[in-house]
């Protein structure tokens, strides 16, 4: 007997503090539906969830024993993360309880209402957050997985109906392949995830094949894909982005789009790179529906942005330190040049945590290079994630290659020292494991 997926008793998720995990855990619970589900660790995310009715796990032989009671009326969503030889997802095979990976599940409900998909190596979690937004802000009654935690809703799931579903379409492992969007975007294609793309060819065609399923497309302009073309100061874009204006820690911009120019648009994070996902923002929002353009543009001045997204964390006359999620060369690169234009006479010293040992492996001579560009760095050992040692690749082997006048490689007890100490105006803390968190537990001594 097949089920509709919304028909199951029980919904189990396995991996279920993931941000893409835990955002459809929460809406299978609004659904009303039972879920609960297993992580190996604790976090804020997760304390979140069991103060929001689920019930979770972290004991992995405790999940086997929940495993052991689920029934075929019962279905098992599991993470990207955990692969199918994971003891847990052997011994559901083995009771032939139905499984399926977060990305098809997304993709089956892309089938159930008009989707908007937000693609690209960098960018995506930002776009969809400030489309969720403005399109919220506007009254469109919207499903929204975001792949971040949205500053003002404190949340990366919100739920205001089902005229529109607004998702992060993941290239990782394929999962946006699932997707049957009716818009969708391709902001940007860097080799990224070794894991899944050998080469940046059988990347370049992942990105084309999820294009080719999309009815309306936005395509940054030096991505060669087929659809409409988003650029800056552009001779060939559709949609160009003009008169880019800086002051305030801001961005203005004009947007030309189907013939008409908004002016002096507010690009409401600090950032470069984020005038461009503005752009993607409003493109998506303004192909949906076209006639709220302006109330679209009103509404990203009240937009706070994502938790560990060029977040500044603290910004005085003789200190500022930023934190976010860059973990790829390309995005601390933006990152340094943003920090640049904004502090044009001041040192900056970098502090950060490579992820995965493959990532450090494939890029270390982009690392090494973008790295080389700061006043300072301050290394942390990798963040293994879900991966295991490779063997010479270290934080150390990193920093031998790393060409600035003062570089360290220092132990997480050495890190709030690093934040800290005051030799150097302008800090950014960079990287996506628990760097983050450990950035928030220093936070109380930040008066």
């Amino acid at each position: 007997m097949t089920h509709h997926l919304m028909t199951y008793q029980q919904y189990f998720f396995i991996g279920i503090g993931g941000i893409g995990m835990s955002a459809i855990a929460r809406y299978f619970k609004l659904q009303g539906k039972l879920a609960k589900g297993y992580d190996r660790t604790e976090t804020p995310l997760t304390r979140q969830l069991q103060a929001e009715g689920l019930n979770l796990i972290y004991d992995e032989s405790e999940a086997k024993e929940a495993i052991a009671n689920l029934s075929s009326s019962d279905i098992i969503i599991y993470s990207a993360a955990f692969k199918p030889v994971h003891p847990l997802l052997k011994q559901a095979s083995k009771l032939q309880i139905k499984c399926l990976k977060r990305a098809a599940v997304l993709g089956e409900l892309s089938q159930l209402m008009p989707t908007i998909a937000v693609a690209g190596t960098h960018g995506k979690t930002t776009t969809s957050a400030m489309l969720t937004h403005i399109l919220n802000q506007n009254q469109v009654p919207l499903t929204a997985f975001v792949g971040g935690i949205l500053a003002d809703e404190d949340t990366n799931f919100i739920h205001k109906g089902d005229e529109v579903m607004v998702v992060e379409a993941d290239e990782y492992d394929q999962s946006f392949l699932q997707l049957s969007p009716k818009i969708g975007c391709v902001i940007s294609v860097d080799a990224d995830h070794i894991d899944t793309y050998a080469t940046q060819a059988a990347m370049h065609s992942a990105f084309a094949k999820f294009s080719n399923k999309v009815n309306a497309l936005y395509v940054s302009v030096d991505t060669n894909l087929p659809g409409t073309t988003v650029g800056i100061n552009s001779s060939t874009a559709d949609v160009n982005i003009k008169n880019i204006n800086y002051n305030n820690n801001s961005y203005r911009f004009d947007l030309n789009i189907d013939g008409q120019t908004y002016k002096q648009i507010n690009a409401p994070l600090p950032g470069y790179h984020n005038v461009l996902n503005t752009a993607f923002a409003l493109a998506l929002a303004y192909s949906y529906k076209a006639d709220l353009m302006t109330g679209y543009i009103k509404s990203l001045n009240d937009f706070k942005g994502i938790k560990r997204r060029f977040n500044i964390i603290k910004n005085t006359e003789h200190e500022v330190i930023i934190d976010d999620y860059a973990h790829h060369p390309e995005a601390i690169k933006s990152i340094y040049n943003s920090l640049r234009y904004m502090f044009p006479e001041s040192k900056i010293r970098v502090i950060f945590q490579p992820h995965l040992y493959s990532r450090t492996q494939q890029f270390e001579k982009e690392f090494a290079t973008v790295l080389s560009m700061f006043d300072e760095v301050h290394l942390l050992p990798i963040y293994p994630a879900r991966e295991e040692e490779i063997p010479g690749i270290t934080s150390g082997n990193l920093l031998k290659q790393i060409h600035c006048g003062d570089k360290k490689l220092i132990q997480p007890d050495a890190f709030p020292e690093s934040v800290f100490q005051n030799s150097v105006k302008v800090k950014a803390v960079l990287g996506a494991g628990d760097i983050g968190q450990m950035l928030e537990n220093i936070k109380p001594q930040m008066s």
